[in-house]
């Protein structure tokens, strides 16, 4: 008989399909389950994110953008730092995400860099308004203007990135993505 020309026993097909079927039937089995978990886990990562979250939100409306009554001060700027710090290691930094995170540290650094540059600017402050010395008063006058300057940058650098650090939180529990919102 040539090998061309060999029969195949029906049986043994049959026995091979089965089997085949019930490979795929058990690899479906473990996938829908995968899934269902990563979904359950999903959603119960997504709750715990939003209980935690808020506060975050909160504490990150005090450099605002549409009303400056006064000057965004070193105290508020350290305070602002303490509290992100004291939410981050207390509650909730470690429901953050990757890009979450790096939102979060760039919050502080550039409060960081603010309060370094506030705190010179009051200590450069107070050591004019004790000298007596009146030769220096419009080259005091000109730096004080231009540390002005430089410090509100600065607080657009850290009311931004709290900005930053809002959308990042608001990915992460998809409350302005399409699939939570009715069309």
């Amino acid at each position: 008989m040539n090998t061309s020309e060999q029969i195949y026993d029906p049986c043994l097909l049959v026995m091979c399909a089965v089997l085949i079927g019930a490979l795929m039937a058990f690899i479906g089995v473990l996938v829908v389950r995968d899934c269902r978990g990563r979904c359950e886990m999903d959603e119960t990562l997504r709750d715990s994110r939003l209980k935690f979250y808020k506060p975050l939100w909160t504490q990150t409306q005090l450099p605002p953008r549409w009303y400056k009554t006064e000057p965004f001060t070193y105290d508020q700027a350290l305070n602002l730092s303490e509290t992100l710090n004291t939410w981050y290691f207390g509650e909730g930094g470690i429901y953050l995400s990757f890009h979450a995170r790096r939102a979060y540290e760039h919050v502080q650094k550039s409060i960081k860099e603010f309060s370094g540059m506030a705190k010179e600017n009051a200590e450069m402050e107070d050591k004019t308004g004790s000298d007596s010395d009146s030769s220096d008063t419009e080259d005091d006058a000109v730096r004080k203007r231009q540390r002005q300057v430089e410090l509100k940058d600065r607080y657009e650098v850290i009311r931004k990135s709290c900005g930053h650090l809002r959308s990042e939180l608001t990915k992460d529990v998809l409350v302005r993505s399409k699939i939570f919102r009715p069309n």
